[in-house]
């Protein structure tokens, strides 16, 4: 229990006040990363639904057309605003689509053409008969591994707790716990050997059990 005010010295006051002083400071940090990823869903919402191509702002103005009667100059109308996006082309859904794109984000792998996006590769259902079903949402080719950020995070969740089955606590570090789908099994197969049973059974023991 901390001593009243009337019981402290000045250098335990100043202790307080800079114990309490980084307290509300951490507080202040997470607000504003708070606020700060709410804005950017919100703007990349925006975008997807309200946003233009800026080639639509490119465009030259149309030129003047040729000479009337008495040799003034007669103006074409003013060009016709540029529409709104369409609706996304999959059919049942109402979101418009991306910029410059036919599909919505959540479709835009149904565009034969698109080659910035592939599916997540986790796989939710497996069996003989319908075989691996992925989870298939949207991410960019680039992302590796090829996993959203709701099976990533499940996936170092996973690994987490095989770690901890084996009494293996590595350090914290600032980079992936996965680097690729390589190192992933690896991983995996390591555990499966110094646990003993195969990887497939180890696999199967963690995430269900």
């Amino acid at each position: 229990m901390e001593a009243t005010a009337e019981a402290l010295t000045r250098e335990e006051v100043l202790r307080r006040r800079r114990r309490r002083a980084a307290r509300l400071l951490a507080l202040y940090r997470r607000l504003y990363w708070a606020m700060a990823e709410e804005l950017r869903a919100r703007h990349r919402q925006y975008v997807w639904e309200l946003g233009r191509s800026p080639l639509e702002d490119e465009q030259p103005p149309p030129p003047p057309s040729a000479s009337g009667m008495g040799g003034e100059l007669l103006l074409r109308p003013a060009s016709a605003a540029v529409p709104r996006r369409k609706k996304c082309g999959f059919t049942g859904c109402k979101v418009r689509a991306m910029a410059m794109a036919k599909f919505c984000h959540s479709h835009i792998l149904s565009d034969p053409n698109q080659v910035l996006y592939k599916g997540c590769a986790f796989v939710i259902k497996s069996g003989a008969q319908i075989g691996q079903i992925t989870c298939s949402r949207p991410i960019l080719k680039a992302s590796v591994p090829s996993l959203c950020n709701v099976h990533l995070q499940r996936t170092q969740k996973y690994i987490a707790q095989a770690y901890k089955k084996v009494g293996f606590n590595p350090p914290p570090t600032g980079k992936h716990l996965i680097s690729s789908k390589m190192l992933y099994r690896v991983m995996w197969v390591a555990i499966a050997d110094h646990m003993g049973g195969s990887y497939e059974e180890q696999v199967h023991e963690v995430l269900v059990v």
